[in-house]
């Protein structure tokens, strides 16, 4: 079911989500791996576990 939902994210959403949470790494870290700010990255982590709090929840 966790697979079923993950899969329901966008690309990008999948990596920053995977990176922080299953690779244990920083916003920071992150952030510099993907060419982007670290508010960037945290915007997109915000709305990742929006979403997958909404499809869990329909």
């Amino acid at each position: 079911m966790v697979q079923q939902l993950i899969n329901t994210l966008p690309p990008y959403g999948k990596i920053i989500l995977y990176k922080l949470y299953i690779q244990d790494q920083t916003e920071s870290e992150v952030a510099r791996q993907l060419q982007m700010s670290q508010q960037a990255v945290n915007k997109w982590k915000r709305k990742m576990i929006q979403k997958l709090s909404q499809t869990a929840n329909s």
